[in-house]
């Protein structure tokens, strides 16, 4: 369902034509449900402001109160996923290869939780190349003959290949 959601949340493909209308459905539902689980509530439209910072309480049963706040926030949600749905993309947006995340960036304010939800979900890495590739490297500086190393050099060495890999500008 995840990839379905990353489907979803790329803005070229939100209208998720390719799966049948009930799937459509249960993905909105998994969409609601993921940012319930998370804890992604804010404020909704387009003059939505970032969140204040929130006093610290030491109420025991605080997540208890206030029922109706929970109904206000699943409906701010709705309307936030049936905007999101509207929206048309300008001719630019359109042809972008693939920048995702940084029109979620440009519509954060617009959609805040579910551009919070695109920064969770699309920063999943593709594949586990990069993960393996590092115990590939470190695989190379820990041979048998350099098995004394310190853990602290191991980790400047990995360092340092990094960097000689990836050069600052």
């Amino acid at each position: 369902m995840l990839y379905k959601i990353a489907t979803f949340l790329t803005p070229k493909l939100r209208h998720l034509r390719m799966i049948d209308a009930n799937e459509r459905q249960q993905v909105t539902e998994a969409v609601k449900e993921l940012t319930e689980e998370m804890g992604f509530h804010f404020e909704t439209g387009e003059n939505a402001e970032p969140p204040p910072p929130k006093k610290v309480t030491f109420r025991d049963f605080e997540e208890w109160e206030d029922v109706g706040a929970m109904g206000a926030y699943l409906q701010s949600l709705d309307s936030e996923i049936e905007d999101y749905l509207k929206v048309k993309l300008d001719g630019s947006e359109s042809h972008q290869p693939n920048d995702i995340l940084m029109w979620w960036k440009k519509h954060c304010y617009e959609f805040p939780t579910l551009a919070k939800l695109a920064r969770h979900v699309l920063c999943i890495p593709g594949s586990s190349a990069p993960s393996e590739r590092a115990f590939s490297i470190c695989g190379r500086i820990l041979e048998e003959r350099r098995s004394m190393l310190k853990p602290s050099t191991v980790n400047n060495l990995l360092f340092l290949h990094g960097c000689s890999k990836n050069p600052v500008a």
